[in-house]
Parts: structure tokens; C-alpha cells; sequence
């Protein structure tokens, strides 16, 4: 057989079915004798075709960048993340304590006419309350005892808020968070936008799934969107590009073909934003032949041949794209209203309850004003 007696098909479906139409309809009727793609192995295929060697990895995913709100929402707890509640919990417990030993020594050196005024106990709480936020204490204790336990409520609030203030920092300047969304049902109930690439196998796999998951995004995403046919069935580069413009927007497509796109067109920190979510279980996909085909023994020791020599991961390598590598260090990261927005809620709700405090003493003290009228 010469390089003259080769004759090319061409066709666009792997199968009609699992052993019907398409490549392998013509490799059961000895159209011919192999084809230039590789198969998924399947029991009923395995009655007709004989599998020859590895051909690639068959992954298809379910690809977005994150979504704005769900990174927001990842950032509601950032600043009371760092201690548990139990840890916030012993802390106030301990700014209490340590303000009655303040109350306690301010009231032993006062007795002693060691200072001419003496605290309250909530000022003594206060000014450990002010060490906790490192604003430091206008009233100090005289006695050597009494600046032992003012030293060591400083140096532990010190330690508490070195620690706080670098986990906070270092989470707020950490990798981007990924979407909450990790399996097929949570993203069939999201509201995110869902398009397909426009390929065979992927479209028939889409529609004709009988997994729940998939069969409710199926339904949800396709068949009861509003959006036109072309806006859901699309390209891999467009579908791709859309990924990266419009964040939220879920692509479905081969991460082989995809992956290519992604490496053209994507920056490095944002490859590193992407999420994936496996729309089937990855397989591996052969090169195949029918059972009775003559060449079958040629073919196999050919293929292996070219595996042994490396010729085929060569060509692998630099068609078939199986991985994308995040650099993190080429990552700006820039800290948005969307990361510091819980803190200012925070302080604009510590100053509310200030007020609320500060109104409560001007009510009490006009009652103290009255009474001593009367």
C-alpha cells in the first residue's frame, strides 16, 4: 500500500449512537480501516471494535471566572475569620478580667493615697478595652504590681492584634477566592448564564444525559432560556472569550480544544481566577479497529511504535491541551470596596452603638440633673 492509495473521509459526529452513524457507523461497515480520532470504550462498542493504544485524556468542563457578588460574599467574614468564636469569646473574657484587676488596683493605691482619684469600674474596663486597640491609657497605676498587669495586658493585646492584622492582610491579598458553585446541580440552580460549545458529542451529551444533574441543567439553562440558539450553542473561541469578559458566564466545552484558547487570550492572574467543574467523569479515549480489520496487528505494533520513541507525546503536547499553570506571582492583587466593605459596615456600627451609649449617659445624667432639682 502506497501514500497514493490513501483516501480521506470526513465526517462531523463520532456516532449517532454508541456503535451507529458517524466514524464508527463506517468502521463497522469497512468504509475504512481506522480513524484519526480516538473513541470512548464503552461495553457496547466493545462487541464490534478492538481498542489499539492510549489516544488522550476526555475531559469535558463547565468553565467561569468568578462572579463579583460571590466574591464579595466570600469576603463578609474576612475580619472575624481569624479567631473562632470561642477564641473571641475567652478574649473579651479576659479584657473583663483584666479591667476588674485595674478596678481592683486603682481602688488598693487609692486607699493607700497613692493617687487622688479613682476609677470607676467601667473606665477600668475601658482603659483594657484601649489596650486591646492599642490607643494605650490616659489613668496609669503608681505601683510597681499595678504596671506589671498594665504590661501584660499591652504586650498580649499586642501579640492578639499583630496576629489579626497579618492573617487579615494575607487572606485580602491571598490567591482569589473560588465560587461556592462546585457541583453540576448547584450551577443548574444558580443564576449564572450557561452557553455549550457547538460541538457533536458535547450537544448530544448535553440533551440526552440521564444523570438528574445534568438533565436539570439541561432544562434549566437551554431549554427554558430566553436567549437565541447562537447564544447558546457557541464556538469554542467565542464561548471562551465570553469566560473572560463577562464574569459569571459558565462555558461548557472540551478542555482540550478550550484550553488552547485560554493560553491565547488569557493573562496569567487570570487563568488563576478560573473556576472548573467536570461536566462527566474523565476518561480515557483509544484508537480503535474493528476485530476482524487485517491491519489491526500493524496498526497496534505502529502506535506503540511512536509511543516508545516519544513521537506521539510530541504531537500530544502541542495539540492536545491538558493543563493550564496559574502564576500567582504575576497576580496584581488590588484590595476593592468589595474586600473593605465589611469593615466600614463594621465601624460605622461601632459608631452607632456609640451614640446609642453616648444618648443613654445625656438621659441619665438629665435624670440625675432633675432628681437633684426636686
Amino acid at each position: 500500500m502506497t501514500l497514493d492509495s490513501f483516501k480521506f473521509i470526513f465526517r462531523d459526529r463520532w456516532t449517532d449512537s454508541e456503535v451507529t452513524g458517524g466514524l464508527i457507523g463506517d468502521m463497522r461497515n469497512n468504509t475504512v480501516d481506522i480513524a484519526a480520532t480516538g473513541f470512548l470504550y464503552t461495553s457496547g462498542r466493545a462487541k464490534y471494535l478492538k481498542i489499539l493504544s492510549w489516544y488522550c485524556s476526555f475531559r469535558s468542563i463547565c468553565m467561569f471566572l468568578n462572579p463579583t457578588a460571590a466574591a464579595s460574599e466570600l469576603h463578609i467574614g474576612e475580619f472575624l475569620k481569624p479567631f473562632s468564636w470561642t477564641v473571641w469569646l475567652i478574649f473579651g473574657s479576659l479584657l473583663l478580667l483584666a479591667g476588674f484587676l485595674l478596678w481592683l488596683t486603682f481602688r488598693l493605691e487609692g486607699r493607700f493615697g497613692h493617687v487622688s482619684m479613682t476609677p470607676s469600674l467601667l473606665t477600668s474596663c475601658l482603659l483594657s478595652f484601649g489596650a486591646a486597640c492599642i490607643q494605650g491609657a490616659w489613668i496609669l497605676p503608681n505601683s510597681t504590681g499595678g504596671r506589671m498587669v498594665f504590661y501584660a495586658i499591652m504586650l498580649s493585646c499586642f501579640l492578639i492584634y499583630n496576629y489579626y492584622t497579618s492573617i487579615v492582610v494575607s487572606s485580602l491579598l491571598d490567591a482569589v477566592p473560588k465560587s461556592n458553585i462546585r457541583t453540576i446541580q448547584q450551577l443548574a440552580d444558580s443564576n449564572l448564564e450557561v452557553s455549550v460549545e457547538a460541538i457533536i458529542y458535547t450537544k448530544v451529551y448535553v440533551e440526552t444525559s440521564d444523570y438528574p444533574d445534568v438533565r436539570s441543567l439541561y432544562i434549566n439553562k437551554i431549554v427554558n432560556s430566553k436567549r437565541e440558539p447562537q447564544r447558546i450553542w457557541l464556538p469554542a473561541e467565542e464561548g471562551v472569550l465570553m469566560v473572560r469578559n463577562k464574569p459569571g458566564f459558565v462555558f461548557i466545552a472540551d478542555a482540550a480544544g478550550a484550553y488552547g484558547f485560554v493560553r491565547k487570550h488569557y493573562l496569567p492572574h487570570e487563568i488563576c481566577e478560573l473556576n472548573e467543574i467536570l461536566l462527566r467523569q474523565e476518561t480515557a479515549a483509544h484508537t480503535m479497529v474493528v476485530k476482524n480489520s487485517s491491519y489491526a496487528e500493524v496498526l497496534k505494533l505502529n502506535f506503540l511504535r511512536m509511543m516508545e520513541t516519544g513521537v506521539h507525546a510530541k504531537y500530544y503536547r502541542y495539540w492536545i491541551h491538558s493543563k493550564l499553570h496559574c502564576y500567582q506571582s504575576n497576580r496584581t492583587v488590588v484590595v476593592g470596596m468589595d474586600s473593605a466593605g465589611p469593615l466600614f459596615l463594621l465601624l460605622i456600627f461601632a459608631y452607632t452603638m456609640c451614640l446609642f451609649v453616648l444618648g443613654l449617659e445625656i438621659l441619665w445624667h438629665r435624670r440625675q440633673l432633675s432628681a437633684a432639682r426636686h
